[in-house]
C-alpha cells in the first residue's frame, strides 16, 4: 500500500525553508533602504568625463591599468590623471563641476561621492601630487562645503564655492583664486589631517577671497610655519585677457617665451570646433599666466 505521508514531510519541510528566506529577502531590502546615499550610488558608476584632451596624458586605474586621455572618457574614484609636457585634460564631473589638469602634472580622484537627492552627504577629494591644476566647484562642493578637500604633498584645500588654481610639488604649493575663496592649511598642522575632508582649521589655516584680496597670491613652502599672501604682478583676470590677446596675435609671428606654448598645438586646432578652438585659447593664455609667476 502506498504511504502520502513522506510526502507531506517533503511539504512541510519546503514550507519552513520559504518562511525562514523570506523575512532574510525583507531585511534585506531594509538594509539598502537604509544605506546612506554614497553607498546607495552604483559603485561601478563613472563620475565624469573628459571634455578636452591637448598633447599626451594618460588615465591609470586604480588596478593599474593605463589608458590614453581621450574626449569622452569616463573618469572613476580612484583615476589618477598623468600629463606630459605640452598636455592637458579638462573634466566634466557628474555635480557640473570642471577641472582642468595641466602640463606635467598628476591628480587623483581619492573620493567623489554625490547624490542630488542629498547634496549635503557629498564628499569630494582630490589629490595633486604635482603640477597645476585648475578646480571650478560643482554642485558637490557648493552643497557641502565641509566635505571638499584637495590635498598635495603639502598643504590642504578647502572651498567657499571656489574658482581656484593650484601649483604643487614636494617643496611648495601656491594658489590663486579666480571666484570665491579657499582655505590652506599645511598637512604638518595638529588640526589638519590628510584623510579628513573639507578645510582645516585653526591658527595655521590661511584665507585667500577673490572679492577681498585681488590680485594676491597664497604660496607655502615646506619651511614655513603657515600659508602667506603675495601680491601678484597683476590680477588673474586682467593677466588672462592680455596673454589671450598676445596669443591671437602670435600665430604670425616666430615663437618667443611667451607664445610658445600658444603655438605648440596650433595645427591641432585646425581639427577642432570653433568652440573648442576658443576654450583652447583660453586655456593656453591661462597656463602662460601660471609660467609668468614670479619664482620666489
Amino acid at each position: 500500500m502506498f504511504s502520502v505521508a513522506p510526502r507531506f514531510s517533503v511539504l512541510a519541510l519546503a514550507a519552513v525553508l520559504v518562511a525562514a528566506a523570506c523575512p532574510r529577502a525583507g531585511q534585506a531590502g531594509q538594509d539598502a533602504a537604509a544605506l546612506p546615499p554614497q553607498a546607495a550610488l552604483a559603485p561601478s558608476a563613472a563620475i565624469g568625463r573628459i571634455t578636452l584632451t591637448l598633447g599626451k596624458a594618460d588615465i591609470f586605474r586604480a588596478d593599474g591599468q593605463r589608458r590614453s586621455a581621450r574626449a569622452g572618457g569616463s573618469i572613476w574614484v580612484g583615476d589618477r590623471v598623468e600629463t606630459a609636457a605640452g598636455g592637458h585634460v579638462h573634466i566634466r564631473f557628474v555635480d557640473e563641476a570642471l577641472v582642468s589638469v595641466r602640463p606635467n602634472s598628476r591628480l587623483v580622484v581619492e573620493d567623489y561621492h554625490y547624490n542630488p537627492a542629498q547634496v549635503h552627504q557629498s564628499l569630494v577629494r582630490f589629490r595633486l601630487d604635482q603640477g597645476v591644476a585648475r578646480a571650478i566647484s560643482g554642485a558637490a562642493a557648493e552643497g557641502a562645503r565641509e566635505r571638499f578637500r584637495l590635498n598635495t604633498p603639502l598643504v590642504a584645500i578647502g572651498v567657499r564655492g571656489t574658482d581656484f588654481v593650484v601649483r604643487a610639488d614636494a617643496q611648495q604649493a601656491q594658489a590663486q583664486v579666480n571666484q570665491g575663496a579657499i582655505v590652506m592649511a599645511p598637512l604638518t598642522a595638529p588640526e589638519c589631517q590628510a584623510q579628513a575632508t573639507g578645510p582645516c582649521g585653526g591658527s595655521a589655516a590661511q584665507w585667500l577671497s577673490a572679492a577681498d584680496m585681488p590680485g594676491m597670491l597664497m604660496q607655502y613652502r615646506n619651511y614655513f610655519a603657515q600659508p602667506q599672501l603675495l601680491a601678484q604682478e597683476m590680477p588673474p583676470r586682467q593677466a588672462d585677457a592680455q596673454l589671450a590677446s598676445h596669443t591671437r596675435s602670435a600665430h604670425s609671428l616666430s615663437p618667443s617665451p611667451v607664445s610658445a606654448t600658444a603655438t605648440v598645438t596650433a595645427s591641432a586646432q585646425a581639427s577642432l570646433t570653433p568652440g573648442s578652438q576658443q576654450e583652447v585659447q583660453t586655456v593656453l593664455a591661462q597656463d602662460t599666466v601660471q609660467q609668468l609667476i614670479v619664482a620666489l
